[in-house]
């Protein structure tokens, strides 16, 4: 039929034969991509490989609608390839494979797509490891060359690791998905307390594994010089700590003296301490009031944030410019007024220890800081 429609407009108009060909030729082309894809659909093709271009055989690869639903699949063969057709639409691809993460990719098509659609989908090795991070307990800083000890419990084998300067340490695992790990995980770090958790975890899914320790991502130790030890007693020393004029900020000075009451506090989950905050007189006394609560409630805080249990066992007042320890009331007639080291000695807080609980006959405690409470 085609052939004698061009016959007769040959015979018609032989001068314009060429231009007509090439417009018959272009229709023809349309009408038999057109053919290829009245079915609704449209031919994919392409392979499943991995990260270094290596084709992936059996691999199975999904075809789902944006709402994720089903729409087809097929599975590559012996050489990573695949071939498809697809619906017309949007189409999100998920290729998976046994020992590695899913392949993820989309594609839009259309009648308007004349030609199969090329689409190569990448898998990346699948990898499982545990993964911790060791930092002090109270300034928060990464540990390196922490020696940390694996046992797998269920083997017995022990690994040891050092921490890296971000205080990490990685361990491959060769396990498979769906496993089962308990690893006993011992830290140790000379100057600090010893560490000893269980780790244990159901391999749902690849990539790290991350020790989870006291509600947090991260292990802490303890520093062991908050706590000295004479004569087989255990002995510790709690100071004041002070601060500069007009500040409630904590300084290192102080962090270390709160260290101490975190580290005693941890030790004996049933002890409870009082802090005591006061300034000098050198600003009106609701001021002073003010500033003494500030003192007293970021002293608080440092230490609540630091305890492993039962937060409210510490607490704080402030007393603002009423419990002085020297004659620095800012008299009128005071004739050259106080020294700096004088006022300084003023802005201070105290602690005190309401209930001594598992420590009564354990521990003794210098208390160096002034008492005023009463």
């Amino acid at each position: 039929m085609v052939t004698l429609f061009l016959w007769l407009i040959k015979l018609a108009n032989p001068i314009k034969m060429k231009k007509i060909n090439i417009l018959i030729l272009s229709v023809l082309l349309l009408t038999s991509s057109f053919v290829t894809a009245q079915d609704g659909c449209v031919t994919m093709e392409g392979h499943a490989k991995d990260e270094k271009g290596v084709y992936l055989p059996g691999v199975e690869i999904f075809f789902t609608d944006v709402s994720d639903d089903e729409i087809i699949k097929t599975v590559a063969d012996e050489n990573g390839f695949y071939k498809i057709c697809i619906p017309y639409g949007f189409a999100k691809i998920r290729a998976v494979k046994e020992g590695f993460n899913d392949g993820v990719a989309s594609v839009v098509v259309s009648d308007k797509t004349l030609v199969p659609a090329l689409k190569d989908i990448t898998l990346t090795k699948g990898e499982l490891r545990l993964f911790g991070r060791v930092r002090d307990w109270s300034s928060y800083d990464a540990l390196k060359d922490v020696k940390v000890t694996l046992i797998n419990k269920e083997t017995g084998e022990e690994e040891k690791f050092l921490t890296s300067a971000e205080g990490d340490f990685v361990k491959e695992l060769s396990n498979k998905l769906g496993d089962s790990i308990t690893y006993e995980i011992v830290v140790e770090k000379k100057g600090y307390h010893t560490k000893r958790i269980i780790y244990t975890n159901t391999l749902d899914k690849y990539g790290k594994q991350i020790v989870n320790y006291a509600e947090d991502l991260y292990l802490y130790l303890d520093d062991v010089d908050t706590l000295a030890y004479t004569d087989g007693d255990e002995t510790m020393a709690i100071n004041e700590i002070y601060f500069k004029p007009d500040s409630y900020l904590l300084s290192n000075n102080a962090k270390r003296e709160l260290d101490k009451i975190v580290a005693l506090m941890n030790k004996y989950p049933s002890m409870e301490i009082e802090i005591g905050s006061h300034t000098d007189c050198e600003e009106n006394k609701w001021y002073n009031e003010w500033l003494s609560y500030k003192r007293a409630k970021s002293s608080r805080l440092y230490v609540r944030a630091r305890l492993k249990s039962n937060k409210d066992r510490i607490t704080g007042k402030g007393y603002g410019e009423t419990k002085l320890l020297n004659d620095c009331k800012c008299k009128i007639d005071l004739p050259d007024g106080c020294t700096a080291e004088q006022h300084r000695k003023n802005r201070r807080t105290e602690f005190r220890i309401l209930n001594m609980g598992e420590a009564t006959n354990d521990v003794k405690i210098i208390n160096n800081s002034p008492n005023s409470f009463n």
